[in-house]
């Protein structure tokens, strides 16, 4: 396919040859700064559309932001129609002023987009980031996580004057290990200690180093003392779970809290400290929806100044394209202004082939 590219040639105003050689080298460098620019609006465009925010997997991703990025134009008119029926914009870029001026405002207006965009992406940014922060702090593992939100403070715990509430997370492939054993934690735990002090005495250790290493190796309670009543029966509850990690709640008497405890970690279950703070829970839901708020905000903003920004600077981009045109002809051919620009669209597989003809066809000039 191929369309006639209308340059005002006859219109735009011819400078010396020193002053065309310099546009030529400017509208070069113009040429690559807007092209960037475009690129990056559009991109920019596709990354914060609804659409690709929503979207999961990164093929869902792509696909969100190429439908999004589809939908720039430029006053309604899809951008290939655009530059096919391109006509100069005699308003915004008067003929008769000179090309360097033209190149100067057509500069000065990406530099004030990109500072605009850059200015706002950064925003965006700031917000997606604290927010996704504020998630992980809720979805995160449950060794880390805020666990204000997966517990009920007047189902899940017990607070007394003799029983508190122990939160312990453990790892999935010890589970049935960890259910079968809580209630008596600390027998398993001397039974831990007695078989280690018994292999350290069968080992052959110098006699003065013996002691010392029975202490030194011995996994369990450290001589803590508990009653195999701590843990009240049956009053384990499982809370939550991910893929590595289930926590459970176990009821213990508040007296034996503390060694109870200690005797979990010297078996390897993690114990979460837990303090429910109302006032907390509630100033961090109202974050997340403030942040939730300014985002969805921000997003909006953003979105249509990339549009308005976009539409903008491609139709200047096309004048530029249009300039440099004019420019390499007039140095190429001299004066009086005499050619014709068209546009080529070859297939995929032809492009190579059309170049080597037209080098060939016009070698000579």
């Amino acid at each position: 396919d191929n369309w006639k590219f209308r340059i005002p040639s006859k219109d735009l105003k011819v400078s010396t040859l020193d002053t065309l050689m310099g546009l030529s080298d400017e509208l070069f460098k113009l040429d690559a700064l807007v092209d960037a620019t475009c690129k990056k609006l559009r991109r920019t465009y596709g990354d914060i559309s609804e659409g690709a925010a929503l979207a999961s997997g990164h093929e869902a991703v792509m696909k969100a932001q190429w439908a999004a990025q589809e939908q720039l134009t430029i006053e309604g008119t899809p951008l290939d129609q655009f530059t096919q029926e391109f006509r100069w914009d005699r308003a915004r870029f008067p003929v008769n002023s000179a090309l360097g001026d033209i190149v100067a405002n057509i500069r000065d207006e990406v530099i004030t987009a990109n500072d605009r965009i850059k200015n706002q992406h950064s925003e965006f940014h700031s917000i997606t980031s604290e927010l996704q922060s504020l998630k992980s702090s809720r979805e995160g593992s449950i060794l880390v996580k805020d666990l204000a939100s997966v517990i009920d403070p007047h189902e899940d715990l017990v607070e007394s004057e003799y029983l508190t509430t122990v939160l312990v997370a453990v790892p999935n492939n010890r589970k049935k290990e960890f259910l079968s054993t809580y209630e008596t934690l600390e027998d398993r735990a001397a039974s831990h200690q007695a078989a280690a002090a018994k292999e350290s005495e069968d080992s052959p250790k110098p006699e003065d180093a013996k002691q010392e290493e029975v202490e030194a190796d011995v996994p369990g309670p450290s001589g803590v003392q508990l009653p195999s009543w701590c843990a009240v029966p049956a009053s384990v509850k499982e809370l939550t779970a991910d893929a590595d990690f289930t926590l459970f709640r176990v009821v213990v008497l508040r007296k034996g809290a503390d060694s109870w405890q200690n005797v979990a970690r010297e078996l390897r279950f993690q114990v979460r400290h837990f303090e429910f703070k109302p006032e907390e829970a509630k100033e961090s839901e109202e974050k997340r929806e403030e942040l939730e708020h300014r985002l969805k905000k921000i997003r909006h903003n953003l979105h249509r100044r990339c549009f308005a920004e976009y539409q903008n600077l491609f139709a200047a981009w096309i004048h530029v394209k249009a300039m440099r045109v004019f420019v390499e002809s007039v140095l190429r051919f001299g004066l009086p202004v005499n050619f014709t620009a068209c546009l080529l669209m070859p297939r995929q597989s032809q492009t190579k082939k059309l170049h080597k003809t037209l080098t060939d066809l016009f070698q000579n000039l």
